[in-house]
């Protein structure tokens, strides 16, 4: 293969990795709203979504000959270098994004597991002043023998 058509297809991989991972960005940021408004149907749809879109980024970074990307970036190349440095952002947004829909959901089940123990301690509460006595009619005690 030739130098140019290896750095086209270099190119062409960084470029769809670009795309991908602002479709990833783009699914995390909309996570956030999922989150908020508790839509659990919707959110794991979009995490499915975000996984396949995860998995083609896994496959196209195997197709990426490394060495040869880091000799352009090291060569002063600028569309490979420009490629590699909004990959790098991208990722960085993604990250902190997902750090901010963990820390979303955390709080989120934190209060599910409150509000579950308060609905556990009404209802000891509840049982323990309602429970019925064993005789409902009375019991009749003869003392005369």
């Amino acid at each position: 293969m030739s130098v140019s058509n290896k750095k086209m297809q270099l190119v062409e991989m960084l470029e769809k990795k670009t795309g991908l991972l602002s479709a990833v960005l783009k699914i995390t940021k909309s996570q956030k709203n999922y989150i908020a408004d508790e839509d659990a149907d919707k959110l794991l749809s979009e995490l499915d979504e975000r996984q396949k879109l995860i998995d083609e980024i896994l496959r196209v970074d195997s197709l990426i000959d490394r060495t040869y990307m880091n000799q352009l970036v090291e060569e002063g190349d600028t569309r490979v270098s420009s490629l590699f440095n909004e990959i790098k952002t991208l990722l960085k947004y993604i990250s902190e994004e997902d750090k901010s829909n963990i820390k979303e959901a955390e709080e989120k089940v934190s209060e599910y597991k409150n509000q579950i123990k308060k609905l556990k301690n009404d209802k000891a509460r509840l049982n323990t002043y309602t429970s019925s006595a064993p005789y409902s009619d009375g019991i009749f005690i003869d003392k005369k023998k």
